[in-house]
Order: structure tokens, then sequence, then C-alpha cells
């Protein structure tokens, strides 16, 4: 009792990271990694406006199946941290550490895969130095699969003596991996630049719109050499139709 009362008075002085769970020291390793991760995203974002035509070429060499299956592994794995976070703060220490365990497996299911992944893209010629997509992916991606290594590690460690507050620092920082990657792989693998160019272009009362009322004009909402990357350029037709009629109408 003594002991909780002195982490309760020394986390007051914290402010409102000492009412998050685990350690306050590991909100701010989370917060300058997400701050991290927030800036290459960033870049990968604005550089693909550059150049949207490279960037839909690359896009279709990654295995978003594959990367999907990864997915739920790592959601997986952050759902058996997080029941093992409970089980800490339960008193139950021998169930905590199992879910540990399997929260780690799961983090080295996800480490195997996305190096088979690595792999086959890089059996297609692709690397580092490919273009700028390929510097930009490979960076957030082993940046990523280097915070899951070390989330790895540091589950390990905290379920050594299985002790609550421990494992709420451990499993905090391994939701944090889970985070990342669920945001990363929208932004690397499925929004496709064209789509997206299409429906802010022509939506009503745009400024950036090309189409100016011209139907037969909607593809052209693509950039300059981003139509291979519109996966559905149909889709596109339809949607582009159907909101100029609206602007029309008004």
């Amino acid at each position: 009792m003594a002991a909780a009362g002195e982490e309760e008075q020394e986390d007051s002085g914290w402010g409102i990271l000492g009412q998050l769970p685990g350690d306050p020291m590991i909100w701010i390793l989370i917060f300058s990694e997400f701050a991290a991760f927030g800036a290459l995203l960033g870049a990968f974002c604005v550089t693909r406006l550059v150049n949207p035509a490279m960037f839909a070429a690359g896009q279709a060499v990654l295995d978003a199946g594959l990367a999907g299956s990864n997915t739920i592994v790592l959601v997986t794995s952050g759902w058996a941290a997080a029941r093992g976070a409970r089980a800490a703060g339960a008193g139950d220490r021998r169930r905590s550490r199992y879910w540990l365990y399997g929260a780690m497996f799961f983090g080295a299911v996800f480490i195997t895969i996305k190096l088979t992944e690595y792999a086959g893209e890089m059996s297609t010629g692709v690397g580092l130095e490919t273009n700028t997509f390929f510097t930009l992916y490979f960076l957030l991606t082993g940046f990523h699969l280097l915070h899951v290594a070390l989330g790895i590690v540091i589950l390990g460690l905290v379920s050594w003596n299985a002790d609550a507050r421990n494992i709420e620092t451990g499993t905090s920082f391994w939701h944090m991996v889970d985070l990342v990657w669920i945001v990363m792989f929208p932004i690397l693998y499925l929004v496709h630049w064209c789509s997206v160019v299409t429906i802010i272009s022509i939506w009503p009362g745009s400024p950036w719109s090309p189409c100016r009322l011209q139907p037969w004009r909607c593809i052209s909402c693509c950039l300059p050499g981003c139509l291979p990357g519109c996966r559905q350029p149909q889709w596109s037709t339809r949607l582009c139709s159907s909101l100029l009629r609206s602007r029309g109408a008004r």
C-alpha cells in the first residue's frame, strides 16, 4: 500500500501524463514516436502529390493482401497484450505472462511476414534507391519494423516479473506500434491518389476543379501520367458525372 501511495504521489507531478497507464516516461517516448512517424507519413503524402504517377506505379508493386494479413496479425497481438495487462491488473501474473507470450509470438509472425514481403518486392528489382516512393516506403516500414522488434523485447522484459505497472508500460508502447501500423497500412497500400484527386477536384465549389462542368473531362481530373493508377475509372466517371449534375442543378 505504501509503495502504491508513493507511485501515485510521484505521478501527480506529471500532470495529465501521470493519469495515463504505465510509467509517464513511456508516454513521452510514445508521443515523440507519433511525431516522428507523423513527419514521415506527411512527407510521403506531400511527395505523392508531386509525383502521382511514380507513386501509383510503386503502389501497384506492393502486396496489399499480404500486408492486410499482417494487419490482422498485429491487431491480434495487441488484443493479446491488452488481455495480459488486464490479467496483471487482476493480480494473475501467470495468466498475464501467457497472454504476453502470445503477443510476442504474433509480433514475431508479423516480422516474418514483413520480411517475406520485402523479399518478394526485391525480387521484382525494387529497392531503397529505386525511386522516391520506395525510399519512403522502406524507411517507413523499416522504421516500424524496428519498433515491432523493440516492442517484443520490451514485452519480454516486463513479463519477467509480471508487475502490473511495468506491464501497463510495456503494453502501452505495443499499442502505439499497433496504432501506427493501422494508420500506415491504408496510406501505403490502399489509398489511390487518383480517386482522391477526382473527388477533391470535382467537389461542388472546389477551387481546384479542372472539370468546369464538362463531364467528358472527368477522367482528366487525375493528374497527367496518373491514369494507370486509377483502378476504377468507370466508378470515377459515374461519381464525377453525378457531382457535376448536382453542381449544374445549383
